[in-house]
């Protein structure tokens, strides 16, 4: 008995330091320190989402949730084909450059990059036109957004390049306001100015606030560049910007398919009212990657940066502290969305508070917190010369991704797209962390030594 008693008080004692260790890493994190403004940003952006879908839904209901959901996700997939992956390039390019101080080739590359995504985004807003005004578009019986999609489809474009150059020169503040907070704040504040019950009025505030915001954007940029001078180092040819990005939007297309076909499968299958009630339950379950995402917000350009500078013990030590923060400061949001459910449902409306909405959105947040496990692998590989290994893992899971869904949503409805997403989830996190091992010989997830 007094054995078991000493080994009981040794292992509370472990334990207890185990968690003192913890709770001072990540008290004296650089990413908790830098990141707190990432962080604070990443809130208020996540808040503005929900209050943005919360009044759609009590002006216009879950069908107006359902059109925008399906015009967001439909821009997204345009404006990726726009940018050809040039976000995730400059981000580690500018960051390389920055970190040397090399702000003319910085200069040089940004400005070759933009005009780049320009020229495309104009040519798919002109083709878009052609086909709408020729009658040769009908998306779910609601054309007219394909209306919007046009004047839209370029600011957003440009506002995604902004961030992400932001981002790169690590000016997290402005980074963090266009990319978490703004696009949805201005929208919600748009919302809130109107009295109509249009079922396209969350699209036309989206889309006025995206072509305010990317003016607001460009101009900021050049003061914060203005500040930058130094001779032109490197001229990279567009044709080897091309090449390098490349890889990196067949990832980012598939990751975006992958995120992204539920919504339009649910529509072609169902309606969109169902369409309506997956996106609240999808947003709600993304309350727990909130940490991963602040977290990464700085974890990326530090990524590139380590790996260039060739300090593999540091980088393979941020990436797991990383993880650990993330993942133990995320669990009590878990926790609050498998508690309460129906309570959070409930805040927007007795039409999302179902039983099948109930399941959704538990199904999809444990879906989302093995997300928040395996934390930054496609980062990791992305921003490592590795993104055609991140392109094929995020390929095979897509069709993974599309089959599921293609067979769950017709018999369980938005049931069966929320198990896709999360088994989806699993297969490309899990992979990315093999291949993390397999290269660079460090565990990405918490509580494994390397």
């Amino acid at each position: 008995m007094i054995v078991v008693d000493l080994q009981l008080t040794y292992q509370k004692r472990n334990l207890k330091e185990y968690i003192y260790k913890l709770l001072l890493l990540i008290s004296n994190s650089e990413l908790l320190s830098k990141g707190s403004t990432a962080f604070v940003f990443k809130i208020g952006g996540m808040l503005s989402i929900y209050f943005f879908h919360f009044f759609l839904a009590k002006f216009a209901g879950a069908e107006a949730n359902g059109i925008f959901s399906t015009f967001f996700t439909l821009l997204s997939i345009i404006a990726v084909l726009s940018i050809l992956g040039l976000d995730t390039y400059l981000l580690k390019k500018l960051a390389d450059l920055n970190s040397k101080q090399q702000w003319g080739s910085l200069k040089n590359t940004y400005k070759k990059a933009i005009g780049i995504v320009f020229t495309i985004s104009f040519t798919l807003s002109l083709l878009l036109y052609l086909l709408f005004t020729n009658g040769f578009l009908d998306f779910y019986k609601q054309s007219e957004i394909v209306f919007y999609l046009i004047f839209t489809i370029i600011p957003f474009s440009v506002l995604h390049i902004n961030a992400e150059a932001f981002r790169a020169i690590k000016n997290i503040k402005l980074f963090s306001f266009f990319k978490n907070f703004s696009i949805f704040g201005l929208a919600t504040i748009a919302l809130l100015f109107t009295t109509s019950a249009n079922q396209n009025i969350g699209v036309f505030a989206f889309a006025i606030s995206v072509i305010i915001l990317a003016i607001i954007s460009i101009i900021l940029w050049l003061r914060t560049t203005a500040k930058l001078s130094s001779a032109l180092q490197e001229s990279i040819p567009i044709s080897s910007m091309l090449k390098e990005s490349f890889p990196m939007f067949l990832s980012g297309s598939l990751f975006l398919l992958m995120s992204w076909v539920d919504i339009l499968m649910l529509g072609f299958f169902k309606g969109q009212t169902d369409v309506g009630i997956y996106t609240i339950a999808l947003k709600l379950a993304g309350l727990t990657t909130l940490i991963l995402f602040a977290t990464n917000t700085i974890l990326g350009p530090k990524i590139s940066e380590l790996y260039h500078n060739k300090k593999m013990d540091s980088l393979a030590k941020t990436v797991q502290n990383a993880a650990k923060f993330t993942f133990v400061l995320s669990i009590p949001i878990l926790l609050i969305i498998l508690l309460f459910p129906e309570f959070l449902l409930q805040l927007f409306g007795d039409e999302f508070n179902t039983i099948s909405g109930k399941d959704t959105l538990v199904v999809l947040a444990i879906g989302q917190m093995i997300n928040v496990f395996f934390g930054a692998v496609i980062y990791i590989l992305d921003m490592t010369g590795k993104q055609t290994i991140s392109r094929n893992i995020l390929l095979f899971t897509a069709f993974i991704n599309i089959a599921l869904n293609w067979c769950l949503i017709p018999i369980y409805g938005i049931q069966g797209a929320a198990i896709a997403t999360a088994i989806s989830i699993l297969f490309w996190t899990v992979l990315g962390a093999v291949y993390v091992k397999k290269y660079f010989n460090f565990y990405a997830f918490p509580f494994f030594k390397n």
